[in-house]
């Protein structure tokens, strides 16, 4: 599915936490379409210029935390993975990995790589399947593995980015989701 060229709309959240999301699906809850739509690429660039210089402004009382209600969190992670297909779909290197049994495999890897980061953003969610998840399966190519370490790991921080905002000052939660990642790409080269 190219969604390269399909229509996008950016969200934001109270908080100033932006989001990607396809314009014919309904904002998940506790997110607000803004006033700009357009391909996909032109909403990260649109989000990326809205965070240039600004922090988000977080409620009060509130944990530092990304705002996602429980089954929405499926959803948005489920998103981020079309997203991150959509992108690798410009990658000429990940290009054939995205086709018949392999493309399963890619779907698989970056499904729990983003599961484990949004666990670590929302402690207790549970998305992860755990320990060994990313571990190779019988008979599974490990070309496939490679490819998704080399050219996959950018494109998923890059959605986590999306949806945390602006990491100067980045909170525990974010660092915690960044060193879910790198223990994915450990996990990934073994």
């Amino acid at each position: 599915m190219d969604t390269g060229s399909a229509r996008h709309w950016v969200l934001i959240t109270s908080s100033a936490l932006y989001l990607i999301w396809p314009a014919d699906a309904d904002p998940p809850a506790g997110w607000r379409r803004t006033d700009f739509g357009g391909t996909m690429a032109e909403c990260v660039a649109e989000a990326d210029a809205l965070w240039r210089g600004r922090r988000p402004v977080r409620p009060p009382r509130t944990p530092d935390r990304v705002v996602v209600t429980g089954g929405e969190l499926h959803r948005v992670r489920d998103r981020m993975v079309e997203n991150v297909l959509s992108e690798l779909t410009t990658r000429p290197a990940a290009v054939p990995y995205l086709r018949g049994q392999s493309r399963g495999i890619v779907v698989r890897l970056v499904k729990e790589m983003l599961s484990r980061c949004l666990d670590a953003l929302e402690p207790g969610r549970a998305l992860s399947e755990g320990t060994g998840a990313l571990g190779p399966r019988p008979a599974e190519p490990a070309a496939v593995r490679f490819v998704v370490l080399r050219e996959a790991g950018s494109l998923v921080w890059h959605q986590l980015s999306v949806l945390i905002g602006p990491r100067h000052t980045p909170p525990r939660e974010v660092c915690a989701a960044a060193e879910a990642l790198f223990d994915c790409f450990v996990e990934l080269a073994e």
